[in-house]
């Protein structure tokens, strides 16, 4: 052999085996191809080499790019395997406190497992290897699916204890949130479907793989848990009992011991008669301010008129600034059918009328709706007296007040309505307005109010 490399250095390039020989040809380097990537497969290479030198002095050491690569992949799987019990272990327990329920962690991770299962199924099938690349899809798809999930399972538990049927719970949660999740999961779709353009293959097969793992959570949250909620009907997510009869024998000795006989309803409908004047004419200034402080100053004047048919009748008019200077908008309140409005825009000369569902948009980029503007139907709520409670030092009755279906929800813009009513005057003294995820939106504080001929207006 020494003899044959002698003979090519005379007349070739003696570089040419320097990464395979030393310099006086005593030790030299021997290279085993490997067809095949998988890592189990090259540490059985391995271990059988070593069971053929082991007896041999002239066999140093083992090593190479393959032995390597073949270290990071059994890295990379026991890895997957560990984050993956981690994952699941850490969205039980994080659910479990949220829910307040053991069964929950279990309940909502079903959908994952199932998740999971069918990514790596597809990855197996198609071939596609686990790598750096490939190996965070599942951190992806976790996050994403329980997102989706506690996304449904939070408007499913507030539509069923609002007093709605599994069936009609989940509808509502579908026409509702669904749609919500839907535009979330189009959208990360969208984005990573651009990686399948990619040059490089591992990250074609990362945007290809990140596409279906979305609709597959999609599918989960939208499909196998509302049917999950219907088939099982998981306590968790109804309303305790003892929380139940608690809430009902406080309100028997409140109501017991309070001097107003009346009902819930009986007191908003009693304060939002001490509102009603029969005319009204005021100029009045709002002030909207942002994050940063930054204000921004509306001057309207307003006139209104009450007609014996209890029909109420009222019109706004901007005075300042000067870019909507001169719009206008008319409210026509009735009692026993739903509202009219509607606004006039100067720039373009014409009115129109506002829908129901325009209502629940903000009013002049303030945090009042346009339905704030009007007075709504009773008859669009139930009402329910959770107390007394002292606002500012004055003894309030405590009432929640929840739109009775999800179109009313739609149309005044929020999912609940917390009103302290004063017992002496009858005047809303706080509202707290709650969104759609029961997250308090606003707060309206009545800060000061006046006798005006025999009976106290809000001013």
């Amino acid at each position: 052999m020494a003899q044959y490399l002698e003979l090519y250095y005379m007349n070739g390039d003696p570089d040419d085996f320097e990464q395979l020989i030393d310099f006086d040809y005593r030790h030299a380097q021997m290279i085993v191809r490997i067809n095949k990537a998988d890592g189990y497969i090259i540490q059985k290479v391995v271990r059988d080499i070593e069971d053929l030198t082991r007896d041999d002095p002239h066999v140093k050491m083992l090593g190479g790019h393959a032995m390597i690569t073949s270290d990071m992949n059994i890295s990379i799987v026991n890895g997957q395997i560990k984050s993956l019990i981690l994952a699941f272990t850490a969205i039980a327990i994080i659910l479990m406190i949220i829910f307040r329920s053991f069964t929950a962690g279990l309940f909502a991770s079903l959908p994952l497992v199932l998740a999971e299962i069918i990514l790596f199924g597809i990855m197996g099938y198609c071939g596609v290897r686990l790598d750096t690349a490939t190996a965070l899809l599942s951190s992806i798809m976790i996050g994403v699916g329980v997102d989706y999930t506690i996304h449904f399972l939070w408007r499913y538990r507030s539509e069923l204890r609002g007093g709605n049927t599994s069936e009609n719970a989940v509808r509502t949660t579908l026409l509702g949130s669904g749609k919500g999740i839907v535009f979330n999961a189009w959208s990360v779709i969208v984005g990573f479907a651009a990686l399948v353009f990619s040059a490089f293959r591992p990250i074609q097969y990362f945007g290809f793989l990140v596409v279906i793992s979305i609709s597959v959570c999609l599918v989960a949250a939208l499909v196998l848990v509302p049917a999950m909620c219907i088939l099982w009907k998981p306590k968790f997510l109804e309303e305790r009992k003892k929380m139940k009869k608690r809430t009902v024998t406080c309100l028997v000795l409140l109501l017991g011991a309070s001097l107003f006989a009346g009902t819930a309803r009986d007191i908003v409908l009693s304060s939002r008669e001490r509102s009603k004047l029969s005319g009204l004419e005021a100029v009045s200034t709002l002030v909207i301010r942002d994050a940063k402080e930054r204000e921004r100053v509306r001057t309207t004047a307003m006139a209104s008129k009450s007609y014996p048919d209890n029909v109420e009748k009222r019109i706004i008019r901007f005075l300042e600034p000067a870019d909507v200077k001169g719009m206008g908008m008319l409210i026509v309140d009735h009692e026993d059918r739903e509202d009219d409005m509607w606004i006039y825009l100067p720039v373009s000369r014409k009115s129109r009328r506002i829908v129901s569902s325009e209502k629940s948009s903000s009013f002049m980029g303030s945090e009042f709706s346009k339905a704030d503007m009007s007075a709504p139907n009773p008859d669009d709520f139930r009402y329910e007296l959770l107390g007394e409670e002292e606002q500012q030092g004055v003894p309030c009755w405590k009432i929640e007040i929840r739109p009775v279906n999800r179109d009313a929800e739609d149309e005044y813009g929020f999912f609940r309505k917390i009103s302290w009513i004063t017992k002496e005057t009858q005047v809303a003294a706080r509202s707290e307005y709650y969104d759609f995820d029961n997250i308090l939106q606003k707060v309206l504080t009545v800060t000061d109010h006046e006798t005006v001929s025999e009976t106290p207006r809000v001013i």
